[in-house]
C-alpha cells in the first residue's frame, strides 16, 4: 500500500504505550462497547446521524456521513477521540471544517473531501495534526493559495487535487513536502511549466496527469524523479516523440505502469516502450496503436496487464 488508510498522547505516562489507541482493527459500534473515555462522544455522534467505525477497544477510528444529515458542529463532537484516523463527510463546507480549530487529534491521518464546497482558508487547520499524511480534495474550490497552506503539512504522503483550480504556480509549493509520494492532478490546467516544479519532488512515486495540458516537452522535467514508477498521461497531447524519453537514462526509464489512453500514440511510440526495462502495465485504449504492436508487447514476460486500442 502506498498510503495507510489513515504520537502518543500527552495524557499517557512518559514511555507508556496504549494499545487501545494504537489498534486500528475496524469494527462497527454495534459490535463493540465504547471505550469509557469515548462513550459519551460516540453516543452523541450516533445521535447526530454520523456513521463510524471503532477499534476492538471501542475507540473511534473513522467518521463518515453527509452534510445534509449532520449538525454543522459535528466535528466539534470529536474532542478527545485520540485514536481517530480519518474523516469522510460528503458535502463538507467551510463552516463545518472550522470546528477543527480546537481539537487535539494526535493520530489523525487524513480527510476525504471529494466534491465538497470547501475553499482555501480552512486548510490552515490541517497543520494542527502532526500525523496527517493524506488528503483527498478532488472537485473542491481550493486554489494555489490552498496549496501554500498544505505545504506546511510536512507529513503529507498522498494528495488528490483532480478537477480543482490549482495551476502551475501552485505546484511550486508542493516541492516543500519532503514525503510526498502520490499526487493526482487530473483535469486541471497544469502545463509543462508545472512539471518543472514537480521534477524537484524527490520522493514522487505515482503521478496522475490525465486531461491536463502537458506536452512532450514537459515530460523531460520528470526525468529528475528517480522514484517515479506509475504515470498517468491519458487524454493529454503526449506523442510518440515523448515516449522516446522512457528509453533514455533518467527517472522515466524506471516507470513500470504507464497510462496512455486517449492519446495520439502510434506504433512508432510503442517501439520506444520496447526499451523500457521495467514496464509491467500499459493502457492503450483509444490510441492508434495496432494489434501487431500490442501482441509484441504481450510477449514481454514482465508485462502482466495491458488495455488494448
Amino acid at each position: 500500500m502506498l498510503l495507510s488508510m489513515f504520537l502518543l498522547s500527552g495524557a499517557l505516562s512518559f514511555g507508556q504505550a496504549d494499545d487501545t489507541l494504537d489498534d486500528v482493527t475496524q469494527c462497527w459500534p454495534s459490535d463493540v462497547a465504547p471505550h469509557p473515555a469515548e462513550k459519551t462522544v460516540i453516543e452523541n455522534l450516533l445521535k447526530s446521524g454520523a456513521t463510524m467505525s471503532v477499534n476492538r477497544h471501542g475507540r473511534l477510528l473513522y467518521l463518515y456521513g453527509a452534510r445534509e444529515k449532520l449538525p454543522k458542529d459535528v466535528l466539534g463532537l470529536l474532542d478527545g477521540t485520540l485514536a481517530l484516523r480519518g474523516i469522510s463527510i460528503q458535502g463538507m463546507n467551510d463552516e463545518m471544517l472550522s470546528y477543527l480549530k480546537d481539537l487535539d487529534l494526535p493520530r489523525f491521518e487524513g480527510f476525504t473531501l471529494t466534491r465538497c464546497p470547501i475553499s482555501d482558508e480552512p486548510l490552515k487547520l490541517f497543520r494542527r495534526f502532526p500525523a496527517m499524511n493524506w488528503a483527498n480534495l478532488e472537485e473542491t474550490r481550493i486554489t494555489d493559495r490552498g496549496l501554500e497552506y498544505l505545504s506546511e503539512v510536512k507529513g503529507l504522503v498522498g494528495l488528490r487535487l483532480s478537477r480543482t483550480k490549482v495551476t502551475d504556480k501552485g505546484l511550486a509549493a508542493l516541492v516543500k513536502l519532503p514525503k510526498l509520494r502520490h499526487l493526482e492532478l487530473d483535469d486541471t490546467t497544469v502545463t509543462d511549466a508545472g512539471l518543472k516544479h514537480l521534477g524537484q519532488s524527490d520522493n514522487l512515486q505515482t503521478l496522475r496527469l490525465r486531461g491536463t495540458k502537458i506536452t512532450d516537452a514537459g515530460l523531460a522535467h520528470l526525468q529528475a524523479n528517480k522514484k517515479l514508477w506509475a504515470l498517468a498521461l491519458d487524454r493529454t497531447a503526449i506523442t510518440d516523440d515523448g515516449l522516446a524519453l522512457f528509453g533514455q537514462p533518467g527517472g522515466l526509464s524506471k516507470v513500470n505502469h504507464l497510462y496512455l489512453a486517449g492519446t495520439k500514440i502510434t506504433d512508432v511510440g510503442i517501439r520506444h516502450l520496447d526499451t523500457m526495462p521495467r514496464v509491467q502495465g500499459v493502457s492503450l485504449d483509444g490510441t492508434k496503436a495496432t494489434k501487431a504492436s500490442v501482441q509484441r508487447l504481450k510477449k514481454r514476460p514482465e508485462l502482466y496487464w495491458i488495455t488494448e486500442p
